[in-house]
């Protein structure tokens, strides 16, 4: 069903018909077992095909699906990081309007405002840990409180 060929480069270059059409994928491998095992399971997988088993998804990328043993339906596509500043630029832009009292608002953004100079504004969120949080609280602890710095009012305002 299909077949393996090797470029001058040394690397494996799958090539299979399915449905009237032929398609061919880079392997991005010059080892010949990893070749060959790539290309018995795609072989594996168009029987599962052809038996009503898998399923190619409409706009999938063919030869990525087969090859993924169906799980990737395209190039692979990596997220942007999702950062602290993000986060709540995402939640404020995205808060309906009359939905928070204006003082509940403006608490939410001074809390927002902490965790941005302590943690820091470029802090991604995805790899946040409880040792992260905790040297939040601890940091946040020995600050001094409202009373001590810049009223909540005057804080809500520079925000």
């Amino acid at each position: 069903m299909s077949f393996l060929e090797q470029r001058s480069s040394g690397q494996y270059h799958v090539i299979f018909r399915l449905g009237g059409q032929r398609f061919k994928k880079a392997l991005k491998t010059s080892r010949t077992d990893e070749a060959e095992s790539a290309r018995v399971r795609l072989d594996e997988n168009i029987r599962l095909v052809a038996a009503g088993r898998l399923v190619i998804p409409d706009g999938a990328d063919i030869a990525t699906f087969l090859l993924s043993d169906g799980k990737l339906n395209g190039k692979l596509t990596l997220r942007a990081p999702l950062t602290l500043d993000g986060l709540f630029q995402e939640y404020m832009d995205h808060l309906p309007e009359g939905t928070m009292e204006s003082n509940s608002l403006c608490t939410a953004k001074t809390h927002m405002a902490h965790f941005q100079r302590v943690l820091g504004k470029k802090f991604s969120v995805r790899g946040l840990t409880v040792d992260d949080l905790q040297g939040y609280v601890r940091q946040r602890g020995k600050e001094k409180g409202r009373r001590g710095g810049a009223s909540a009012r005057q804080l809500c305002e520079r925000n």
